[in-house]
């Protein structure tokens, strides 16, 4: 995963780009630019999604350099874990230590987390969390925006609030055009980077309809395109990934 800054390229092997940023190294796909070594990119979720003039990169970067370590140090600090003298139970200490060697905890372990209810032990199992993540994936992150395009559904989950039994609710449904502008601002006004489109199941959108919106705002703006429109199959996918998304979030959240 990318830092939302721009980094310099420092390799490139066919569509997979090597980006500096202050010394760390991250790696990228690049589909759509014409890059070059030296050349400076933003990423985002391991895409790059647009070159970045080099006055207005060292300009960006300057302000974060002091930061940008002061901020890993204050990250590492609050991440690290210290498990001694701790008062934990010999259950607990063995589901933590089996995840901190990255070994796959089994369906008990996992019941036998989620039913904690001693503070200090939830609190102990968050740190352990950050600590994880701070050794995976450190201290970078992608931000993203989440367009609801349509509140329309057919499907009947009843966990979901926009499900088809839910009578009450006041529905809407964005025109393309709509879901163009929006996306636009969202990222020319609040500079996002990363846009997530997402919606019901929503049988008055058809692929070939989302797809050309998904190239309209391709053709205008510089970003990173999700979509979460629910079961579309996978031609339905194929197309959509053709057309320019590139991040796929598929809600299968309960089954029977």
């Amino acid at each position: 995963m990318c830092y939302a800054i721009p980094g310099k390229v420092k390799e490139i092997d066919k569509k997979s780009v090597l980006v500096d940023y202050f010394g760390q190294t991250k790696k990228a796909v690049n589909e759509f630019y014409d890059i070059r070594v030296g050349d400076y990119i933003l990423a985002q979720g391991g895409f790059v999604i647009r070159k970045v003039p080099p006055a207005e990169a060292k300009e960006t970067l300057s302000v974060w350099g002091e930061l940008f370590f002061r901020l890993q140090d204050v990250d590492l600090r609050l991440s690290s874990l210290d498990l001694k003298n701790k008062n934990i139970s010999r259950k607990l200490q063995s589901v933590l230590d089996k995840s901190f060697e990255g070994i796959e905890l089994n369906l008990e372990e996992l019941r036998y987390l989620f039913n904690l209810n001693n503070p200090g032990e939830i609190e102990l199992v968050c740190k352990g969390a950050n600590y994880l993540r701070q050794k995976f994936h450190r201290n970078s992150c992608c931000v993203h925006g989440i367009i609801e395009i349509s509140s329309y559904c057919k499907r009947h989950c009843r966990y979901c609030g926009i499900s088809t039994h839910n009578r009450s609710l006041n529905r809407y449904r964005m025109s393309s055009q709509q879901i163009v502008d929006t996306a636009v601002e969202a990222v020319r006004v609040y500079k996002f980077g990363a846009l997530v489109l997402q919606s019901g199941e929503d049988p008055e959108f058809s692929i070939e309809e989302l797809c050309e919106v998904i190239r309209s705002i391709k053709s205008e703006v510089p970003v990173l395109i999700c979509v979460s429109f629910g079961e579309v199959g996978l031609t339905g996918l194929g197309e959509l990934y053709r057309a320019g998304a590139r991040g796929l979030l598929l809600r299968f959240e309960t089954s029977s």
